[in-house]
């Protein structure tokens, strides 16, 4: 497709026409691009996340940009849309970088969510007093228990992995309860 032709063609949203006009764009400017991405401490792989809102853009507008475009060659066509993309791609990454300054920032000035249970610290220090007063039979209840709910706790516990022995959902549910009418007053 010649230069006059595939530039009304995108202007006229041949699809052809945008599907050349596209691999010209994407062979002019992603090495620029994932350049500019780098210096800016982005992942280079954000090139196409950056060339796909360009071509969405260029669609959008009717590709309003080529109306400026006064060469004749494909190579200053090339240089041209290298041009508009890098421009594209420096403002794009500008705004992103204010969008990191925000979240940096916002991460720094929040506080601490209010807690209204304990904090890990307080409940690590509970167990560690519970287990203390605990006989071996309870405390190999414990571990069951809380394997048995999905806590890795137990995975610390040397018997328990070498243990073939799983319990049931209804014997947990019963050690539950003699457990908690035990120690609830413990801690």
């Amino acid at each position: 497709m010649a230069l006059v032709e595939l530039i009304e063609g995108c202007q006229a949203n041949n699809p052809v026409a945008w599907e050349q006009f596209w691999e010209i764009l994407d062979s002019a400017a992603r090495y620029w691009i994932r350049s500019l991405l780098k210096a800016h401490r982005f992942d280079e792989t954000h090139d196409d996340d950056v060339l796909q809102e360009l071509y969405r853009r260029m669609r959008a507008q009717s590709c309003r940009r080529l109306r400026h475009f006064r060469g004749t060659t494909d190579a200053e066509l090339r240089a041209f849309l290298r041009r508009v993309a890098y421009r594209f791609a420096k403002k794009l990454v500008a705004k992103w970088e204010r969008l990191r300054e925000k979240e940096e920032t916002a991460i720094q000035t929040a506080t601490p969510p209010a807690r209204e249970g304990p904090t890990e610290q307080q409940i690590e220090n509970a167990r560690r007093e519970l287990l203390s007063v605990m006989p071996i039979a309870d405390q190999q209840k414990l571990i069951h228990i809380l394997a048995h709910d999905g806590c890795h706790a137990h995975e610390s516990v040397p018997w328990f992995a070498a243990s073939k022995f799983r319990v049931t959902g209804r014997t947990v549910r019963r050690w539950r309860k003699e457990l908690l009418s035990k120690y609830a007053d413990s801690v």
